[in-house]
């Protein structure tokens, strides 16, 4: 299927049928420079229409580990190691509701879980 909005074409899959399998919000802790954010010209579109997030003055770009919910750039992270432990600073541009906050955690316990650790996690709004 396909669409147009501001003169560009966009292209997604048919509805899916079985809407159990998809879960919203669903949080994303996107590696740096992740082909999501950066591999394609238009791509803005998607990840941050507003323009919000490269808009937002910050000491490394969105792109650089970027957290998306839903699909759409919500904020950016960077990861302490310890021998136990990892600890994810997120830097969101707005604050997460009670579902997505949940949706991050649970994006952070599965990355501590991939590493063999723990997750903590620490948000504030930039």
């Amino acid at each position: 299927m396909s669409g147009e909005v501001d003169g560009l074409t966009f292209w997604w899959a048919p509805e899916v049928e079985d809407a159990t399998a998809l879960t919203s919000p669903t949080a994303h802790l996107l590696q740096a420079y992740d082909e999501y954010l950066v591999a394609y010209r238009d791509s803005q579109h998607v990840a941050d229409p507003g323009g919000r997030a490269r808009a937002t003055v910050q000491e490394r770009p969105v792109f650089n580990a970027a957290l998306l919910v839903d699909g759409r750039a919500a904020g950016r992270w960077k990861r302490t190691l310890t021998r136990r432990a990892l600890t994810l600073e997120v830097a969101l541009l707005d604050p997460l509701d009670a579902a997505e906050t949940e949706a991050l955690h649970a994006a952070a316990d599965a990355y501590a879980a991939f590493l063999g650790r723990t997750a903590s996690v620490r948000t504030w709004v930039v």
